[in-house]
């Protein structure tokens, strides 16, 4: 099974983005009832995440996490002075900056608001509850606590072709969402992207160099809402502001591209050999591909979306199978894996900024665990490079 983990900055993403803060506000005041007035005049609140990041090099430094949420009037009365109050998170996790305002929300619209989280060194992980208030246009006064309604991370399994819904507090399996329409001995991708308000799955299936196609499903259910016949393959990749989604395809040896908030697909970025796994670059602007195959790096500007697809701007050659892939958070290096021949390269650390290799079997030597790198992930503080090896399932 591979978790779907976004590295840097979504590794607070991952329960955060997983968690699916878009549970809805008790219609309860503080005391436990509306009172006597009518049930109408109470603003109906909601919240949703929208965008989980580190605003800069510096906050991540400094741990402190920016979390874009929005807040939603679903009812027919229109909401004064709303405002966050506060929070209760797990793991030490603390909120600053409230109260925060969010002013007036009418009916039927909805508001944005930013809060920071200051995340401890070593937390990866962690659950929030948050308060507000409103004043409906009589100017009577409501609190709204909010808790979020599950902490749920999906996995997949590449055969036979499923998703797998897990709680992850209490370590239980929630629901399979099977995805061979066709054949059980279809593969799909190893990754899934979920949006950033937890409501929709983008997978890959049947991924061959004939077949193979791109779904978004519904997170909440698994049902199929739109398929695009394009091919697929390993990589399933969401940008970091989850505006664009990146699959790479074996049929057309390319990396398919899609507009996540539209749904729609953009086109296709040749490679020329089947593109294996993707990056991004920390500040957005540049996408890193590997050719499995051929053994290269490729880089792409990523600053001309949505009109134009992403152009290639420099192609390293690695060697061997490059499977793993993984930009460091400071964004001058990123760690490539190459393995699957004698004489392998293991580990590979390239300096983006000549796009020149630095070092070859980086952290090993001949023969070592690190020779064979089929995964990375990087620990929050950025010190150490965390490597799942093929050969040895370590």
């Amino acid at each position: 099974m591979h978790l779907s983990s976004r590295r840097f900055a979504k590794l607070a993403a991952i329960t955060l983005g997983a968690m699916m803060l878009t549970g809805v506000w008790s219609i309860t005041d503080a005391q436990g009832s509306v009172g006597d007035m009518p049930t109408t005049t109470r603003p109906d609140l909601g919240i949703s995440v929208t965008n989980v990041y580190w605003a800069s090099y510096a906050d991540y430094q400094e741990r402190d996490l920016s979390v874009d949420f929005s807040m939603n009037n679903k009812g027919a009365a229109d909401a004064f002075n709303v405002a966050i109050t506060g929070s209760g998170n797990t793991g030490g996790v603390t909120m600053s900056g409230t109260p925060a305002a969010v002013g007036d929300i009418s009916a039927g619209s909805s508001a944005p608001v930013m809060l920071v989280y200051n995340v401890p060194a070593g937390v990866t992980s962690f659950k929030t509850s948050i308060t507000a208030t409103a004043q409906d246009g009589d100017e009577n006064s409501y609190d709204y606590p909010l808790n979020p309604a599950a902490n749920l991370v999906y996995s997949t399994n590449v055969k036979p072709a499923t998703v797998s819904v897990i709680d992850v507090d209490s370590q239980t399996l929630v629901n399979n969402f099977f995805l061979n329409y066709l054949d059980p001995n279809d593969n799909q991708g190893h990754f899934v992207s979920l949006t950033p308000d937890g409501k929709y799955l983008w997978v890959s299936e049947q991924m061959s160099a004939t077949g193979g196609y791109v779904a978004v499903l519904d997170a909440a259910t698994g049902e199929e809402l739109k398929h695009w016949d394009v091919g697929a393959g390993v990589a399933n990749f969401m940008s970091r502001d989850g505006k664009w989604v990146f699959i790479t395809s074996q049929k057309l040896a390319s990396v398919n591209v899609f507009d996540v908030e539209n749904q729609t697909y953009l086109g296709a970025i040749p490679i020329g050999s089947a593109p294996h796994v993707i990056d991004q670059s920390p500040d957005g602007t540049i996408l890193y591909v590997t050719d499995l195959n051929l053994g290269n790096l490729r880089s792409f500007d990523m600053t001309s979306l949505p009109g134009a697809l992403p152009a290639p701007i420099a192609t390293l050659p690695i060697g061997n199978l490059t499977h793993a892939l993984l930009a460091h958070p400071n964004g001058d290096y990123v760690f490539v894996g190459s393995s699957g021949a004698a004489g392998t390269k293991g580990t590979v650390i390239v300096d983006v900024n000549t796009m020149s290799i630095v070092m070859e079997q980086a952290g090993g030597v001949q023969g070592g665990l690190s020779l064979t790198p089929h995964n990375y992930d990087i620990s929050p503080d950025a010190k150490y490079l965390v490597i799942g090896d093929i050969s040895t399932y370590t």
